[in-house]
């Protein structure tokens, strides 16, 4: 039984799309001679985690009867789902193949054993291996999201973890896999992918030259499932940046950059009394260039500190710039919105002045290049008075991706939102006590 012919049997509704195909080609062959070390990156959502962390290591465990397997990922919930399929895949199979696979007394959401005396645990990444060895180790997706990969704190965290546990523990054939979505340059597949020992299987959502699967340029990965409009969607939603990583295997490089990781390790739980809180807008060039995108942040400011509450980033129409102001206005209560004063910044300024009249709207005229601009405010972030929430939204972790990449990202807004409301609250703080009034 070959890994595609079981996932057929065990998932009815698996779609064997080129790329799952290609890989189980490529992978399940070396499994079976040993010593395999494949590194394989590929976007979110295009079914890695079924096919190698649940398929394959079912497969494996079948046609190895004493293999023992490990299975790490970023948290135990996925842990668990990852360990509850397997068990449920082959209880599924003692009804087709009409034989008893799964011993009734050694299994639990995260480990089983088979009546030959394989096994397998599931476990987080960082997380424990006392007694436990590895003919076969997986590790899907080691970190949680973009904001611990580009942490150099995580990242060592989780090579030495790889190195010291994981890898010591391996046994038998010794295959390893390792399986994420391209973060930073630095993350444990870019460790990987230049070592010789190891195999790279980069699959882009977008096929570039030399496509292993012989896609033409620019074909989409699954084109049932994720189609180019799809893909367009969501690069829009997310940026370049953000998306150039995580589906396009082409992840962010922080060497040389203005912004580093270590800047963004500063987090709070909770908001502390706060001296006033402010909006910073970095409008389009033009309302009608959809190449262009206006960038609103959310700051609150506590006398020392700034604390980054929200952060959007959208191609709008003026209509919907003009909307979009007005709800995050009423939803944070801002004391003050910072407008930056060109192009459909000032037809915004004239609008809001004319709806709320008196309210503490402040016009900020450009001065200097946007690499000026940027040094005054990294002054905040090497002084680590920046905070950012515990958890970033996904419009967060947009930011945070372009403000790495800065000066060299695609696009620039919430950069530009964020120097702005940092450099006029570096100018403005000391003379603004007690003299805010709410933005109605």
């Amino acid at each position: 039984m070959t890994p595609l012919q079981l996932a057929q049997l065990v998932e009815p509704d698996f779609e064997p799309a080129p790329h799952i195909r290609y890989l189980f080609q490529r992978v399940a062959p070396a499994l079976e001679e040993g010593n395999a070390h494949f590194v394989i990156c590929m976007p979110p959502r295009h079914g890695k985690s079924t096919a190698l962390a649940r398929i394959l290591p079912t497969w494996y465990i079948l046609t190895h009867p004493r293999a023992s397997v490990v299975i790490a990922t970023n948290e135990q919930e996925l842990a668990n789902a990852h360990g509850i399929a397997i068990r449920n895949y082959l209880l599924q199979l003692e009804h087709i193949l009409n034989t008893k696979i799964v011993d009734p007394a050694r299994h639990a959401m995260h480990a089983l054993r088979t009546t030959t005396g394989a096994s397998l645990r599931c476990l987080t990444v960082r997380g424990s291996l006392i007694g436990h060895g590895a003919d076969l180790a997986i590790v899907d997706d080691p970190y949680r999201n973009f904001a611990e990969a580009v942490s150099p704190r995580i990242r060592q965290q989780v090579s030495t973890w790889f190195r010291s546990t994981l890898y010591s523990r391996l046994q038998g054939k010794r295959n390893i896999i390792v399986i994420q979505q391209r973060l930073h340059a630095k993350d444990l597949a870019g460790e990987l992918i230049h070592n010789p020992n190891w195999q790279p299987i980069i699959l882009p959502a977008f096929a570039s030259e030399n496509d292993p699967l012989g896609r033409q340029i620019g074909e989409p990965l699954w084109q049932s499932r994720f189609p180019t409009e799809t893909l367009a969607e969501i690069r829009n939603e997310i940026g370049d940046t953000l998306f150039n990583a995580l589906y396009n295997q082409q992840p962010i490089a922080e060497e040389g950059n203005l912004f580093h990781s270590r800047f963004f390790e500063m987090r709070y739980d909770a908001l502390p009394e706060l001296s006033l809180i402010l909006i910073s807008i970095d409008t389009a060039q033009t309302t009608h260039d959809k190449a262009d995108y206006t960038a609103w942040t959310v700051w609150g400011y506590d006398g020392n500190y700034a604390y980054l509450i929200d952060a959007e980033r959208h191609r709008v129409e003026y209509p919907a710039l003009l909307n979009t102001t007005r709800r995050l206005i009423e939803q944070h209560r801002a004391h003050y919105v910072l407008i930056e004063q060109s192009a459909s910044g000032y037809a915004l300024l004239q609008t809001l002045r004319a709806d709320l009249q008196g309210a503490a709207l402040v016009g900020v005229p450009p001065s200097g290049s946007k690499i000026v601009r940027a040094l005054t405010a990294s002054t905040w972030f090497e002084q680590a008075r920046v905070l950012l929430p515990a958890q970033l939204t996904s419009q967060m972790h947009a930011w945070l991706a372009e403000m790495l990449e800065f000066p060299n990202a695609p696009h620039d807004d919430y950069v530009d939102s964020t120097t702005l409301a940092l450099n006029w609250l570096r100018n403005n703080a000391a003379t603004l006590h007690g003299t805010w009034r709410i933005v109605r």
